[in-house]
């Protein structure tokens, strides 16, 4: 499988066709058509070995689904990204965002972070994401806290 620029062959013009007409049905706001294109060009590009391609896909894929509110298949196919492609730093920062909006906020940090990892370009766009789930893990644990001791002052209450 290759990491770099494909030679030209039928096989990755076929995938970067319908990458393509992916990206021209997100213009044109048909989400649901644009996510079967990628997917066949994610299939097309694994075919002709260029894992580059793949990724790209999936990702794209991944962005659409969060527009379509889908958080657990934008996560799904963001981190499938990173498995075909470890070094695209947008398919962890998929991922992460994917993460956050289903509320997993101390892993969706650690995805953040992994992002910048492979590219500290994304560390201004990262950096109040980052911020954001640190705020709402702290008031989650805040609210859990609260809740233990209700239960505890509740369970005190029983005894008396």
């Amino acid at each position: 499988m290759s990491e770099g620029p494909p030679a030209y062959n039928l096989a990755n013009h076929y995938a970067e066709d319908l990458r393509y007409a992916g990206r021209q049905l997100v213009l044109a706001g048909k989400y649901e058509e644009a996510v079967k294109k990628y997917t066949d060009a994610a299939t097309a590009f694994s075919r002709s070995g260029f894992q580059l391609g793949v990724g790209v896909c999936l990702t794209n894929r991944a962005i659409v689904a969060a527009k379509l509110g889908w958080w657990a298949e934008s996560y799904c196919d963001a981190k499938l990204a990173t498995k075909a492609f470890p070094k695209f730093a947008k398919a962890w920062f998929r991922a992460a965002m994917a993460l956050e909006n289903l509320g997993m906020l101390r892993t969706a940090g650690a995805l953040y972070y992994r992002a910048i990892e492979v590219d500290e370009r994304l560390y201004a766009m990262a950096t109040p994401a980052l911020r954001r789930c640190r705020v709402a893990n702290i008031a989650k644990r805040k609210e859990r806290e609260k809740r233990e001791l209700l239960l505890k002052l509740e369970a005190e209450a029983d005894l008396e």
